[in-house]
């Protein structure tokens, strides 16, 4: 019987190395890579936008992709008694820290 993705990823979370405050803001461990797409995702209305950089000199416009910035950090759930890691972009981990 194979688990989920998004059990698994929850098994492996409540290892005691992955609880680690000082994991906040550092690559994906190796042993949750292969979960990444199964994370929770908090945006706050950010999203990926298309445009263009133009240069300076020449005024040469040339096609551009904006990623929003986003980060890869744990959260405390009282619903599953353990940590989730989630990806949240910085505009959601503000409100989150200021509610």
């Amino acid at each position: 019987m194979t688990l989920p993705p998004s059990l698994k990823v929850k098994m492996l979370q409540a290892q005691k190395h992955l609880r680690d405050p000082k994991r906040i803001g550092r690559p994906l461990a190796e042993s949750l890579r292969q979960y990444k797409r199964h994370m929770p995702l908090l945006m706050h209305g950010k999203e990926v936008r298309f445009g263009e950089t133009v240069s300076e000199k020449n005024e040469i416009k040339a096609p551009a992709v904006f990623f929003p910035n986003v980060i890869n950090t744990f959260f405390y759930s009282r619903l599953l008694n353990m940590n989730v890691l989630c990806k949240v972009s910085t505009q959601a981990l503000r409100q989150i820290e200021s509610s």
